[in-house]
């Protein structure tokens, strides 16, 4: 039998502020045509009024380049992020 339990919800938006340089064996980019990205929360932890969220964030980029030929080119990686998120109240049970 499987018991899922859900806690108090806690919404935060914050910014990447990182650089991710295109490699030198790939064209340099034009114009961005398509992006997405996936972010995987892989720690929380409990600090204090805040909770402590690490992990990474993988992306994609669909781009023209910058070449005399104007090719489609696409562009991956992953960017760690650390953010503190403030919780007003303690939060009694959490799983973590």
């Amino acid at each position: 039998m499987l018991i899922y339990q859900q806690g108090k919800t806690i919404t935060d938006q914050f910014y990447l502020d990182d650089d991710y340089n295109v490699p030198d064996a790939r064209s340099d980019v034009g114009k961005v045509i398509l992006s997405e990205g996936k972010l995987k929360v892989e720690e929380l932890k409990e600090v204090e009024n805040y909770i402590r969220a690490a992990g990474t964030l993988a992306f994609r980029i669909l781009y023209e380049s910058d070449d005399i030929e104007r090719k489609l080119c696409v562009l991956e990686g992953r960017i760690p992020f650390e953010e503190m998120i403030y919780v007003e109240e303690p939060l009694a049970g959490a799983p973590f």
